[in-house]
């Protein structure tokens, strides 16, 4: 049974994208639990938080790797948002006490396999009363959002191609930086309408103008848009995700 919508659990709560957020539930007036593996960098973030108007920010000393039904009951979580990747190294165990403590669960995964392979929680989910949702993060959330916005003016959709345009003074954090790090040079495999082509990750070299970005050079990325996008429109249109670095050197070298 679900329970009361009273606080949210932010796995990875004191990371780069944990902490933002965890301090836009706070501006909510939401109550947030600041949960990660490092007690003393989990109070540096929950201090930080309390002067925002609204909720509050409780520390939490927590391995997710290692979480039961009961943690997430005893916490009261409503919501449990899992921000502690990179998540090419996880199983779907935290997703799965989410359920069955009666939580919704969110992450912000951009691992192919993973955010694919959430649907085999549906039906579990859907018993529990509860949402499972993985991928609410650039990619696929944002960069779908986007698609679904312009799709309309098309008269069909054929082709797709998305561009991650970081700022060099962004700090991704650990765990994107191994997810980086982790698909350069890999083979994986793209839909292209009915055929399926190997792609190599941060290949496929190319310099693109961006609007207000100026030139810069691309390569590609392995995401769940490539798996995800395709079956949502007429046609199956084929998709490209890019990254492209602000300097070119730093590019270029990876």
């Amino acid at each position: 049974m679900r329970v009361p919508a009273r606080r949210v659990l932010v796995l990875g709560g004191y990371g780069t994208f944990g902490r933002q957020a965890c301090a836009q539930l706070v501006r909510r007036g939401i109550d947030v639990v600041v949960a990660g593996r490092s007690l003393e960098h989990a109070q540096q973030c929950a201090a930080a938080l309390r002067p925002l108007a609204g909720g509050s920010a409780t520390p939490l000393q927590m391995d997710g790797g290692g979480i039961e039904p009961g943690d997430i009951a005893a916490i009261g979580a409503a919501v449990v948002i899992n921000a502690s990747g990179p998540f090419q190294l996880q199983d779907y165990g935290i997703a799965r006490a989410s359920i069955a403590a009666g939580a919704h669960y969110v992450d912000l995964a951009d691992a192919r396999t993973f955010v694919v392979g959430i649907g085999a929680l549906d039906a579990q989910a859907r018993r529990a009363g509860v949402l499972v949702a993985a991928g609410a993060s650039t990619v696929p959330a944002l960069s779908s959002a986007v698609i679904d916005a312009y799709a309309p003016q098309f008269g069909a959709l054929a082709a797709a191609r998305i561009v991650i345009a970081p700022s060099n003074s962004f700090d991704p954090g650990l765990a994107t930086a191994r997810s980086i790090l982790g698909m350069l040079g890999k083979p994986f495999p793209a839909p292209q309408g009915a055929a399926t082509r190997t792609l190599y990750g941060w290949q496929g070299l190319r310099r693109w103008r961006l609007p207000g970005l100026g030139a810069r050079w691309l390569g590609l990325c392995e995401v769940p848009d490539l798996d995800v996008l395709p079956p949502r429109y007429p046609g199956r249109p084929s998709v490209r995700v890019y990254a492209a670095l602000e300097i070119g050197l730093l590019h270029l070298g990876l």
